[in-house]
């Protein structure tokens, strides 16, 4: 309601003509109300110049990206080449390489040499593991005294 509250007061603006008696200002210097000077701007004369918005170009507000302090178009091309260099390769590019990469744990070998080791077991006809997989004259194991009632616990890592 605002808004079309101000767009109706900018139309009346534009229609009412501009006459300089319109934007004078009554002051009163007297302590009788009677008495005013008016307050006029002065006549436009074409001395003043009147300031050219239709040059964005001759902009004297730039603030600098940091990359040129002299040159406006160098310091904003400068700008838009290191973001789109930190979006795309920087981001797109460091992802699709990171979820399209072979597995770094090497998962997939495991498993297929896994299945060629088995297959060959079976074709010797030899069981798919060997229960002397590790030599036991080649582990040391406590004797049963030693252990007694402890839990053994068996850890295996994946």
């Amino acid at each position: 309601m605002a808004a079309l509250v101000s767009f109706r007061n900018i139309s009346i603006r534009r229609i009412i003509p501009r006459n300089e008696k319109f934007f004078c200002r009554l002051i009163s210097t007297s302590k009788e109300k009677k008495e005013s000077n008016d307050a006029c701007p002065p006549p436009n004369n074409g001395h003043l110049k009147i300031p050219d918005f239709s040059k964005p170009s001759e902009s004297k507000n730039w603030i600098s990206y940091g990359y040129n302090y002299h040159d406006k178009e160098d310091d904003r091309f400068r700008m838009h080449v290191s973001c789109f260099c930190i979006v795309t390769i920087g981001f797109v590019c460091t992802g699709f390489l990171y979820l399209y990469s072979p597995s770094t744990q090497n998962r997939s070998w495991f498993q297929r040499e896994a299945f060629i080791r088995l297959h060959e077991r079976e074709q010797l006809g030899l069981d798919p593991i060997d229960p002397n997989y590790v030599d036991p004259s080649k582990i040391n194991l406590p004797p049963d005294d030693e252990i007694g009632e402890d839990d053994i616990i068996v850890i295996f890592y994946y």
